[in-house]
């Protein structure tokens, strides 16, 4: 059985437009680098033009065909920083290639057969279309091709070579056709697998990080992560004065539902809780599990008065939260303490504290209550 062959440049898959927006930045620098010195010595082979035919109508179309390519390069190269897209990038690229080897050809059709160059100049042109064009396969084989084929013309029809045969002419270009496109695809092999690797490198760090900072059953931030993004957050508010409030809510009785409806339906009284909050919350805001049924919510910028407002809020709608359980629906409350930065405070164990306190009298104020622990007097 015959095995079916592997594509030149295998696609990435989910991984493919990334690569290519990946690469754009690069790509532009390595075009605009070719772009530039194939204007330039477009511009100088000029002088040689006027070296074979002086001032005759010849090297003036030449000239004009010559300025034209350079007013495209440059208008290629005014914009090309500001290509933001791989298809724009692709068709800019494959347009101004092939007007780079229509000038090619059209300057060895017009020189005189002593001063064809197909075995030596254009053979480097034609690795250089497929060694230092960065884009797809496809935008280096047209141009390449194309180069290709007119030179084998111009060589059988319009120049034959004095020197060599017709037959290593062919042999040469056919050598170097794939001598590039061997090295080409190679390369782009490597660029591509050296991209994967890094992609899947990030995942993984991605993932471990989830892992250590996360926790397992809830998919919210774990004790640890809790407090060293709260404590980040409490010295930014120190260096740069805003309010800063601290929630820590309890649910009430979790330990009922445990021996009444089985940890399972804990288990998932705890998810659904966490994810009503992670609904509510906004993206500033820091939410993690503590440890059993309890939870801190950080609330930058945000006064005492306000984050009391927001834990009524959640209070309500974990109330008309519905867990279903084989023994019937299991409804939640918590109780929740509440404070606010004070310019005082030396560190996050003193919000801390006075949440737990004020956490305390919500208990025994009967649960299912928001207490906030009072502000020193005559502060706002």
């Amino acid at each position: 059985m015959r095995l079916p062959l592997p594509p030149l440049e295998p696609d990435l898959g989910e991984l493919e437009a990334a690569y290519r927006a990946h690469s754009l930045a690069q790509d532009r620098r390595m075009t605009g680098l070719l772009l530039a010195g194939t204007t330039v010595a477009t511009g100088l082979f000029a002088v040689s033009d006027y070296r074979l035919y002086g001032l005759r109508p010849l090297f003036f179309g030449l000239l004009a065909m010559r300025l034209g390519y350079v007013v495209l390069a440059l208008a290629s190269l005014w914009r090309l920083p500001r290509v933001t897209t791989v298809g724009a990038f692709d068709r800019q690229t494959l347009v101004w290639l092939l007007a780079f080897v229509a000038v090619v050809v059209v300057i060895n059709a017009s020189r005189p057969p002593a001063y064809f160059l197909s075995s030596a100049l254009d053979i480097l042109i034609l690795l250089g279309l497929y060694l230092f064009v960065p884009n797809p396969l496809l935008i280096r084989l047209l141009p390449a091709l194309a180069l290709t084929a007119a030179e084998l013309v111009i060589a059988t029809w319009v120049h034959p070579p004095a020197t060599v045969t017709l037959t290593a002419v062919w042999a040469t270009f056919a050598a170097a056709n794939l001598l590039g496109l061997a090295a080409s695809v190679q390369l782009n092999r490597f660029r591509r697998a050296q991209f994967k690797a890094r992609t899947e490198e990030e995942r993984s760090r991605k993932a471990l990080e989830a892992l250590a900072n996360l926790d397992p059953l809830t998919g919210t931030f774990n004790r640890r992560h809790f407090f060293e993004l709260a404590v980040k957050e409490f010295e930014r508010q120190q260096r740069y004065p805003h309010p800063l409030s601290l929630l820590i809510l309890d649910i009430d009785h979790f330990k009922g539902v445990n021996d009444q409806h089985g940890h399972q339906t804990g288990d998932l009284a705890l998810r659904s809780l966490t994810e009503l909050i992670g609904r509510q919350k906004r993206a500033q805001d820091i939410f993690g599990r503590l440890g059993g049924e309890e939870f801190g919510l950080l609330l930058p910028e945000t006064t005492l008065e306000a984050a009391v407002i927001v834990g009524q809020r959640l209070l309500e709608h974990c109330r008309a939260l519905e867990i279903p359980s084989p023994r019937g629906l299991v409804r939640l409350t918590f109780s929740a303490g509440v404070t606010q930065a004070e310019p005082n405070d030396d560190a996050l164990d003193e919000l801390l504290y006075r949440a737990d306190q004020a956490l305390y009298h919500a208990k025994a104020a009967g649960r299912n209550h928001i207490a906030p622990h009072p502000r020193p007097a005559g502060r706002r």
